[in-house]
């Protein structure tokens, strides 16, 4: 199993990575809104949509996500997708230097993030469910 603060550590990169306790909603939003790209992967504990997932997405951050049936729904112009277990770090890394030296990318996947998560409120959810009782 990879040890996430050695390798931080042998890379000299301690001052640029924090480690963000998810449990500290208000923090966690800080460090998202501070984000030109998100990082959110769940293999193997998947299990259901997430809620900083689509917080990330409605705040227009291209995340990188797992590539796992839980967001086969998440389009590619919102998102990158990794797969899991074969090349993970490889792969995050080719994504950040792509972003890195493409910031016009940056700009679309925000706007599609945005507009992707606009489709996704719990107003607009509970609109449909309600519509749907009504007509059965």
């Amino acid at each position: 199993m990879l040890d996430i603060n050695y390798l931080i550590t042998s890379l000299g990169i301690e001052q640029n990575v924090m480690i963000v306790d998810i449990q500290d909603q208000e923090k966690l939003l800080s460090f998202i809104h501070a984000s030109d790209v998100c990082i959110h992967l769940d293999y193997p504990t998947t299990g259901g949509a997430s809620l900083s997932l689509m917080q990330m997405l409605a705040l227009g951050k291209p995340c990188i996500l797992s590539d796992i049936n839980e967001y086969k729904e998440i389009p590619l112009s919102v998102a990158f997708r990794v797969p899991p277990d074969v090349d993970e770090i490889g792969d995050i890394f080719n994504i950040l230097m792509q972003v890195c030296t493409n910031p016009k990318s940056i700009q679309s996947l925000s706007s599609c993030a945005k507009a992707f998560a606009g489709k996704h409120t719990w107003n607009l959810m509970a609109s449909e469910l309600s519509n749907f009782i009504n007509r059965i």
